[in-house]
């Protein structure tokens, strides 16, 4: 049932009032009534990630070309005509973004296109939290659960004339979260069944998933212990050919042999040959999806590394925390892998100190042993906090 227009109006100014005191002391500031904790707590991450003269969202150009290319345009093309008369019915505007909270794929109501041209709510737009502060879509993603955000609950003031309804697709197969859905229009069309209709969508292209993700799709999961998944069907490999599958992952526009060997090899006395019939047999292994002159892999292919090192490139230091679990490869010494392992245990060092959400790093410090993020953590906890004693046994420990 709609709610009230007069009960929307009193909560949005009891939103706004509430922001308002937050933003003048948002050190200081409490839990006010209206706020619920998770959004308070974005807040103060927000304001320590999101410039105060923000009022639109970031815009990666790349967005068209990674629409085209992600198995979340061929999950959801069946869905797009019923999505965007949906849009167009109820003066919405629809969404789909990605993993990180960036836009693909947008469809707006007549009434609708200008507001979300001038908040970058469009292809491309970078809706993150570090990016835009509070919104439905990076809570949606963060959370794993359906999220509205109303009105002044959005952090960026550019954005309280709106009500979000947003869900993250989750892979049925893995439990990846491969993107969002995200419902949009003006705060006085508040009705709950917004968030229904876009957890409604977020599940039908999830259910697509494994059936894209089994024509061709190449997965590898390297940080810690290695699993390699071709066309949903897990590969027994060697950790020779798990390494290969990691350097052609790096290389997208290939490699040559010798510069293969180089990265794989670097100064050992092993013959091209030997490199040549590893080669060949990981393409059996991979039902001819490698290609020679150069060399490189002719199927999409989602590592968990490369999803760290662009969290870490995109400033991103929560997504990165959240999705790092152990080292690239521990054991290997081939040149470049090991290059790129230390390169990420820097980012990661450079994200816990940068990392402001406690329940992060805890996550993150639960997973991994890292001194440096108990004593970042220890930094961060309130001092009454019950979990601080566990962790200075385990930093006293070492």
């Amino acid at each position: 049932m709609p709610y009230s227009r007069q009960a929307l109006r009193s909560r949005r100014a009891v939103l706004e009032r509430d922001w308002a005191s937050y933003g003048r002391a948002p050190v200081q500031a409490s839990l006010p009534a209206a706020v619920g904790s998770d959004v308070l707590h974005s807040w103060r991450r927000s304001f320590a990630q999101v410039p105060d003269s923000r009022r639109a969202a970031p815009v990666d150009e790349a967005a068209e070309s990674s629409w085209l290319a992600s198995p979340l345009r061929r999950a959801a093309s069946p869905l797009l005509d019923e999505l965007s008369q949906l849009a167009e019915e109820g003066g919405l505007v629809a969404a789909i973004g990605d993993e990180t909270g960036r836009l693909l794929w947008t469809s707006a109501a007549r009434p609708m296109l200008r507001r979300a041209a001038q908040v970058h709510f469009v292809p491309g737009g970078r809706w993150d939290e570090a990016s835009i502060g509070t919104n439905a879509l990076s809570m949606a993603l963060g959370q794993q659960r359906p999220v509205t955000v109303f009105s002044a609950e959005h952090y960026v003031e550019t954005v309280h004339d709106w009500v979000c309804y947003a869900a993250p697709i989750a892979d049925p197969t893995s439990g990846c979260i491969a993107g969002v859905v995200d419902l949009s229009t003006t705060w006085d069309k508040h009705n709950p069944l917004g968030l229904a209709a876009a957890a409604s969508f977020a599940q039908r292209i999830a259910a697509l998933l494994p059936q894209l993700a089994a024509q061709a799709e190449l997965e590898l999961c390297v940080l810690g212990e290695p699993v390699v998944r071709f066309r949903g069907r897990r590969l027994k490999l060697t950790r020779r050919h798990v390494e290969i599958l990691c350097l052609l992952a790096m290389a997208p526009e290939g490699l040559s042999l010798d510069a293969l060997h180089a990265q794989l090899y670097g100064d050992a006395s092993v013959s091209l040959g030997t490199l040549k019939a590893e080669i060949s047999h990981l393409r059996r292994e991979l039902a001819g999806a490698i290609d020679s002159r150069p060399y490189r892999l002719t199927v999409p292919v989602k590592a968990d590394f490369l999803a760290v090192e662009d969290a870490l490139g995109r400033g991103s230091f929560d997504d990165a925390l959240s999705t790092y679990p152990a080292l690239l490869l521990p054991c290997s010494q081939a040149p470049a892998i090991s290059e790129r392992r230390h390169f990420i245990e820097a980012g990661i060092v450079k994200a816990v100190w940068n990392c402001v959400d406690a329940e992060t790093l805890w996550r993150y410090a639960s997973r991994v042993d890292d001194s440096s993020a108990l004593e970042r953590l220890l930094a961060l906890l309130p001092r009454d906090d019950p979990r601080r004693p566990l962790l200075t046994r385990r930093l006293a420990e070492g």
